[in-house]
Formats: C-alpha cells, structure tokens, sequence
C-alpha cells in the first residue's frame, strides 16, 4: 500500500514520540526515498530518540542523509557535530569542523555550545578557554547556555 507524505510524517511523529527505533527508522527510509522535506522539529524529535537510545553514531547518519537529499543547513552541521560531540571524540569534531571550513559555512552559537559542551565533558580545559577568546574571531556572540 503506498502511503501519502502526510501520512508518513504522522507515522514518524508518532514512532518517534513512543520512541520506537526501527518502526521510527523505517518511516523515516520512506520519507527520504520519496523526498518529502521534514520539517526541523521532526528532525529534532529523531535526533532525540536516537540521543536518548545512545545511539550517537546514527546521528552522523541522519546528517548525511538529510545532507543528501535536501542539501546541508545549520541543522545538519549539528547533527554531524553532535554525533562526535557525544562520543567524546576530538577528531570527529575536528573532521567536522575542517568540512565546515571548507564549505565556508559560518559558526553559530548551537555550533560552539556543541564544542564546548564536549571540550568540558572530556574535562579539556584548555581548549575551551581557547574556543571561548576564538568566538568573536568566528564571529559568534554568546548566549546564557554558552555562560
């Protein structure tokens, strides 16, 4: 039976609500394969399924899925940097953050709270005071999460 995008995305929203991994996975496959754009907060909704699941590497994922098929926005910059942020890995960040020069997108404060957040949980003083005098360079004005 083939279903509308509509109905796909009521099924998402309802799976990832309950937090149903696969069920959540598989209307997530057909939302992708029939290039129905989701909406940001639906995003979210998975991103915190899959956070809440540790299930950090499925995030990398999820960003370069919707990277392919809707192209790249802050969102997935997040998501790909959330990813590695949660796994505690430095290099993953910093591939992430290279691929972010490259693509001459600029930094926001979702961007640098991300980096911090990982910098202080890997109890990594030193680069955090680093990133914190680079903001202005990166242009990016702290917000109450960032103090």
């Amino acid at each position: 039976m083939r279903l509308q995008s509509s109905t796909l995305i009521a099924m998402l929203d309802a799976y990832t609500t309950f937090g149903m991994v696969e069920k959540m996975e598989m209307f997530y496959r057909k939302l992708l394969n029939s290039k129905t754009r989701l909406d940001d907060d639906l995003i979210r909704k998975v991103a915190e399924v899959y956070i809440k699941n540790y299930m950090f590497s499925r995030l990398e994922d999820l960003g370069l899925d919707l990277r392919s098929a809707f192209g790249e926005s802050d969102l997935v910059w997040c998501l790909r940097l959330l990813s590695y942020a949660c796994l505690l890995s430095r290099k993953g960040m910093d591939i992430i953050v290279q691929e972010m020069r490259d693509a001459n997108v600029h930094w926001n404060v979702t961007t640098a709270n991300i980096i911090m957040l990982a910098y202080v949980k890997m109890r990594d003083f030193k680069s955090l005071r680093i990133l914190l005098l680079l903001l202005p360079m990166y242009r990016v004005k702290p917000d109450i999460v960032t103090v």
